[in-house]
């Protein structure tokens, strides 16, 4: 007769699965700055050179910022991450009865002139004096680093400097500087991050070897 057969051994517990790893960074990326120069001196715009505009005051800034030149004065704007930025200046102005005036607002990049990014107004005729307000925008590709100017051209009937409005009607929260800046980069999905480690998951111990079963007796001849 066959001996009798023991069954196999238990099969070991199966490992733990490692942790998952850290999800990658990601998402919306978007910077933005608010800028202003509140009471900016008179400037001659019939007399070379252009009057480079300042920003010695942030309303509100992330990952824009400004730097100084070699003046130095606070007029250059630098980013801190790649990308398409959008750049709107606004400029308010005094008029003289009589004396018409010129605003052309122009923005450089790294020192050259942006294409296509100039505006000019002319006030009409400065029959009535008062104040003319002039907006000019632009986008541009940056790389972190690079600097952003911007620069007043003009001119006026007389020869005479033009001087900057500013509109200050009560408390600080209502004033109207003469010259705001707000930049913003066109949002965009950031890269994703690298993959977390995969944790190797543990083997278990194999079960023990039954018995091998004992062997029969010869059957006759």
């Amino acid at each position: 007769a066959a001996g009798i057969a023991f069954g196999a051994g238990a099969t070991g517990a199966q490992g733990f699965t490692g942790a998952q790893g850290a999800a990658g960074l990601g998402g919306i990326v978007s910077n933005y700055a608010q800028f202003y120069w509140v009471t900016p001196v008179p400037f001659n715009p019939n007399v070379p050179p252009a009057f480079t505009l300042q920003w010695p005051s942030t309303y509100i800034s992330s990952g824009i910022s400004i730097a100084n030149d070699s003046t130095p004065a606070p007029t250059q704007i630098t980013v801190s991450t790649p990308g398409t930025y959008y750049f709107e200046c606004r400029v308010q102005e005094q008029v003289d009865a009589g004396n018409p005036v010129d605003c052309t607002i122009r923005f450089k990049k790294n020192g050259t002139l942006i294409p296509s990014s100039s505006t000019t107004l002319n006030d009409g005729g400065g029959i009535g004096g008062g104040n003319i307000t002039c907006t000019a925008s632009t986008l541009v590709e940056l790389l972190a680093g690079e600097v952003i100017t911007i620069f007043i051209y003009g001119g006026t009937t007389n020869g005479s400097s033009v001087a900057f409005y500013f509109y200050n009607p009560g408390p600080p929260n209502n004033n109207s500087p003469a010259c705001l800046l707000k930049v913003f980069q066109m949002a965009y999905n950031g890269p994703t991050g690298p993959t977390g480690p995969t944790q190797v998951a543990l083997q278990g111990t194999q079960g023990i070897k039954g018995d091998t079963g004992f062997t029969g007796p010869t059957g006759a001849s």
